[in-house]
């Protein structure tokens, strides 16, 4: 009898490719760049549509342009935004 456990042997075709799901290319990811430093505090909601008029059939989730904004240390502020005309 055998005390360690036997490993599951997985068909190459079983494995999921995780190549198969859509991901930013380095062209998208310099065209997302430039617009915010251009204009920091875009909502992620214009930045999507932005994306998709530039480059049809590219689609990328807001959640995915926050992460970028993080990563790249671009975050807008947190909170409404403030009105400071006419208040």
């Amino acid at each position: 009898m055998s005390l360690t456990p036997s490993q599951p042997s997985f068909a190459q075709e079983s494995s999921p490719v995780f190549s198969a799901g859509r991901k930013l290319g380095e062209q998208q990811k310099a065209l997302l760049w430039q617009w915010l430093q251009g204009d920091p505090e875009c909502p992620s909601r214009e930045l999507q549509a932005k994306l998709a008029q530039a480059q049809p059939g590219v689609s990328v989730s807001l959640r995915h342009l926050n992460r970028l904004r993080a990563q790249w240390q671009l975050n807008r502020r947190k909170g409404r935004p403030r009105q400071t005309e006419g208040r």
